[in-house]
C-alpha cells in the first residue's frame, strides 16, 4: 500500500507509509499502486521455475509399463524392431538402476539388492541373445516371451519389495534420485542407440564376442581387450 498526497495543486506527491503529524494544505488518501512490471520477471520466472520430475520409484515404474506395452505389442506382430527396442529399453533401464537406485538399496537390504542384481543379470544374458539373433531366427519369438516372464518377476519384486523400503527409508531423497536417474537415461540415450548395443554386448563373455568380430570381420579383433570388441562391434550391429 502506497499513500499519495494532493496538495491542491493537481501534483501528486508520494509519502512514506508511516506519515508524522497531518497532512498540510491536502488530505491523504490510500489508494493502491501497482508497480511497473519488473523486465527480468518473467525471465527471473522461468528461470527459477521447476520442472517436475515423478519420484524415482514412480519413474522406474513407469519404465516398466512402457515395457510391458513393447511386449504385448511383440507378442501380437513378432516384429524384430520391437524386439531390439525391447532389449535397449531394459538396457536404459537397468543401467541406471545399477549406477544410482541400487547402490541405495543395498544399504538397506544388501540381500534383495543382490538377489535384484542377479535378476538383472539374468535378463541381460537373454538380452545379448535377442540382439545376436537374425529378424528370421526361430529362437526369436521363444527367447524374448522367455525375456518376458523373466521381467515380469523381476518387476512383481521390485514394486512389491523394493519400492516400498525405498519410499520408506530415501523419502526425503526420492526427487533428487528420479531427477538423476532421467538425467542418466537422458545422457544414455543421447549417446545413441550404438552407445546402448555397447552396454548389452559387454554382458557377452569375451570368447562370444570375439566369435562375432570374427562375422563381422573386423580387424585387429585378436588384439581387442573385451570392452575394445564390445564397442568395435556396437558400430556394426
Amino acid at each position: 500500500m502506497t499513500r499519495i498526497r494532493f496538495d491542491g495543486s493537481g501534483a501528486a506527491t508520494p509519502l512514506s507509509a508511516r506519515l508524522q503529524g497531518s497532512p498540510v494544505n491536502g488530505r491523504t488518501v490510500a489508494v493502491r499502486v501497482l508497480a511497473a512490471p519488473d523486465p527480468g520477471y518473467a525471465r527471473n520466472t522461468r528461470e527459477n521455475e521447476e520442472v517436475s520430475v515423478p519420484d524415482v520409484t514412480e519413474l522406474l515404474s513407469q519404465d516398466h509399463r512402457t515395457v510391458e506395452q513393447l511386449f504385448a505389442q511383440f507378442e501380437s506382430t513378432k516384429d524384430y524392431a520391437i524386439a531390439q527396442k525391447i532389449c535397449e529399453e531394459l538396457t536404459v533401464h537397468a543401467t541406471v538402476e545399477e549406477e544410482i537406485v541400487y547402490p541405495q538399496l543395498q544399504k538397506i537390504d544388501a540381500e534383495l539388492e543382490k538377489h535384484a542384481e542377479e535378476e538383472h543379470d539374468e535378463a541381460k544374458t537373454l538380452i545379448a541373445k535377442i540382439r545376436n539373433m537374425a529378424a528370421d531366427d526361430a529362437q526369436l519369438a521363444p527367447t524374448v516371451l522367455k525375456l518376458k516372464e523373466s521381467v515380469e518377476h523381476h518387476v512383481e519384486e521390485e514394486e512389491g519389495k523394493a519400492w516400498p523400503q525405498i519410499r520408506s527409508e530415501l523419502a526425503d531423497r526420492l526427487d533428487t534420485l528420479g531427477t538423476k536417474v532421467e538425467e542418466r537415461k537422458q545422457q544414455l540415450i543421447a549417446a545413441g542407440p550404438a552407445a546402448i548395443t555397447e552396454q548389452i554386448l559387454l554382458d557377452l563373455t569375451k570368447e562370444e564376442l570375439y566369435a562375432k568380430a570374427q562375422e563381422f570381420e573386423i580387424e585387429g579383433r585378436s588384439d581387442m581387450t573385451k570392452e575394445q570388441l564390445a564397442k568395435a562391434l556396437a558400430q556394426q550391429t
